[in-house]
Parts: structure tokens; C-alpha cells; sequence
């Protein structure tokens, strides 16, 4: 479909790579419509009810056990990359181009957090979500 949406906006109606751009949205938006629509055919169980959007205590409980362990590890990442563009901020030269030796140190200053924290143990953060995502009543 996006081949042909090229072809047509592209050759016929001369709009270039505006015409391609249009042509990949278009092209993934009914993609998209169509797997969903497929989908909820499909497996009727995961069309969405009135009972879905219910907010209980225990599912509150439940997600922020699976999503606190993920959200620390990327804060952990989050501030090696800030860390890294303020060093890079403050030693650019004359042309523009950050300082070769300014990224080098704000790499190395980046993975200190990292590596602290992996020296502290991620796995334990990462069982726990694991435990709360995988196991059900099933399989206890």
C-alpha cells in the first residue's frame, strides 16, 4: 500500500517527499486500524468492558510494584544523560562540535551512577517486577 501511495503522491500528484511522508503515515494508520480491528474480532476477551476501567487498590498496589523497579532504573539512566549534556554544554569550540576529550568525560561520568547502581544489584529489582508480572493464582 505505501508503494503505491508513493507512486500516486509522489508521480501523479508531484508533491515529493512531502507525497512519501504522507504516503508512510497513511499507509501505517490503516495498518494500525486494521490490526485493531482484527484483534477485536478476533479475541472478543480483549475488547474493552465497563468493569475495565474500575480502579481498585489492589491493582494500583500491584502496578506500581511492577513499574517503581523500571521507572529506577531509567531515573539512573535519565541523569547520566543530563549529567552528560551539561558537560558537553559547557566545551564546545569555535565550529560548534562538542570537544572530543568533553564527551569523553561525560560518558565516563555517566556510567558512574550505572555502575554503582549495578553494583548495588539490579537483578533484585528486576525478579520483583518479574514475580508481580508473571506469576498468577495458577502457577503459585
Amino acid at each position: 500500500m505505501n508503494v503505491g501511495l508513493d507512486l500516486l503522491f509522489i508521480c501523479v500528484f508531484g508533491w515529493g517527499v512531502a507525497g512519501s511522508a504522507w504516503a508512510t503515515v497513511i499507509s501505517q494508520g490503516l495498518a494500525a486500524l486494521g490490526a485493531i480491528v482484527y484483534t477485536f474480532v478476533k479475541y472478543p476477551q480483549l475488547r474493552i468492558k465497563k468493569s475495565d476501567w474500575k480502579l481498585t487498590f489492589d491493582f494500583v498496589l500491584r502496578n506500581l510494584k511492577n513499574g517503581l523497579p523500571l521507572g529506577f532504573q531509567f531515573s539512573i539512566l535519565e541523569i547520566g544523560i543530563i549529567m552528560q549534556a551539561a558537560v558537553v554544554a559547557y566545551d564546545v569550540d569555535a565550529s560548534g562540535m562538542a570537544d572530543p576529550i568533553a564527551w569523553t568525560a561525560a560518558v565516563a561520568i555517566m556510567l558512574i551512577p550505572t555502575l554503582i547502581y549495578v553494583y548495588k544489584g539490579v537483578k533484585p529489582t528486576n525478579d520483583l517486577g518479574n514475580r508481580h508480572t508473571w506469576r498468577s493464582k495458577d502457577n503459585q
